[in-house]
């Protein structure tokens, strides 16, 4: 795979996983990514 293909992938992942944070910060709960929490999650 060539790097130009894996960083397109990395940033399309960021900015789904970004949009997720936003529409529906509940719905994190259900996923395993809790790699880089979001600030709010960090409150409760």
């Amino acid at each position: 795979m060539s790097l130009v293909l894996v960083c397109c992938l990395y940033l399309s992942a960021i900015l789904i996983i970004t949009l997720m944070w936003i529409v529906s910060p509940v719905g994190l709960m259900q996923f395993p990514l809790h790699i880089i929490p979001p600030p709010h999650l960090h409150v409760m």
